[in-house]
């Protein structure tokens, strides 16, 4: 595993990170093509919050979210805006799955025994060597699953242009999907597969530089729309139970990481959650859709979203419902 770089080292990198008398934080989650929707909330966090307020010293990063991230690698501090941008150019270039992987010759049936996944993703580091660039000038930290150890594992900036590119295609391995990846001796897969967001990295590299938590900040992007807490409802039969034990199971998996957060790192700003205000394609099944127009319309859900969060001053955990701490129910994981 590659870890952050110590102070001295970081400096390095960027002109004005680690400058500031807060240190700023971004951690994008995973989601398929949702990745889409993810550009467009960047592109609102660049172009509402103040500048001083948005050139992040780190972005993490976890399946699109590390596409995201990876992305975002190349762009100075101050150049957020540009990053965005980049950001939606690249998921709205994505007109068609052959982009970023091609079906096995032989076939489904034969990939789905003889082969580590549905599709080849070789087309897919093609792709992101076009659209990252060859310069790293961000702290960037991505997360994948080691499918070997079943262990959690991160890589930064560096390990290099190249490598880093092949981690962020391994975050973004979706499983059956897409192949592992081979790195460093490793057979890594989507990041999502043990957390799917993974912001307490940005917090830990703050804590490093010596931000106490009340001087730092953090934005978390999610694109898996989170349905209010469960409300308590009689069950008659047997479908109603089992609807019923989905719609729970559903609301903690898609919840549990924000509340372990808020509840590990009590004293930190967390600033703008952003989630989508509707349903992103497909209802069901992995997220995957390059229906022509789906992915300019996710980008443009993401600008409002993020627009309405930063406009509207709805801070924190304000627009999900759950104002206190005391709220938000606790979980042990960070």
């Amino acid at each position: 595993m590659a870890y952050l770089l110590p102070l001295s080292l970081a400096l390095l990198v960027g002109t004005s990170f680690g400058l500031s008398d807060k240190c700023y934080t971004l951690s994008i989650e995973g989601g398929g093509t949702h990745g889409a929707y993810e550009a467009g909330v960047l592109w609102s966090f660049a172009n509402y919050i103040p500048a001083e307020e948005r050139q992040w010293d780190i972005i993490t990063g976890i399946s699109a979210g590390a596409l995201n991230s990876r992305m975002c690698a190349q762009f100075n501090y101050g150049d957020e805006i540009n990053m965005a941008n980049a950001a939606i150019n690249a998921w709205e270039s994505l007109v068609e799955m052959s982009m970023i992987a091609a079906k096995w010759k032989q076939g489904s049936y034969y990939s789905m025994f003889f082969k580590p996944s549905l599709y080849n993703t070789e087309p897919m580091l093609d792709f992101l060597n076009g659209v990252c660039g060859t310069t790293i000038n961000r702290n960037i930290t991505l997360g994948v699953t080691d499918y070997e150890t079943g262990e959690f594992a991160e890589y930064n900036q560096t390990i290099g242009v190249e490598l880093f590119t092949v981690a962020s295609k391994a975050s973004a391995s979706i499983p059956l999907v897409f192949a592992p990846t081979q790195l460093e001796g490793h057979w890594y897969g989507d990041g999502g597969v043990s957390i799917n967001l993974n912001a307490d990295k940005g917090v830990s590299f703050c804590r490093e530089l010596g931000y106490s938590d009340s001087n730092i900040v953090v934005d978390l992007i999610r694109d898996m729309n989170g349905q209010d807490r469960p409300v308590s409802m009689p069950m008659n039969n047997s479908k109603e139970v089992i609807d019923r034990a989905n719609q729970i199971s559903d609301y903690y998996n898609r919840r549990w990481f924000l509340f372990d957060f808020a509840h590990s790192f009590p004293n930190v700003d967390t600033r703008y959650v952003a989630e989508p205000s509707q349903q992103l394609p497909p209802p069901n099944g992995p997220p995957l859709d390059f229906t022509l127009g789906v992915m300019p319309w996710e980008v443009e859900l993401g600008k409002a979203d993020g627009q309405k969060l930063v406009v509207n001053g709805m801070k924190g955990w304000e627009h999900l419902n759950l104002k206190k701490l005391s709220d938000i129910p606790t979980t042990h994981y960070f």
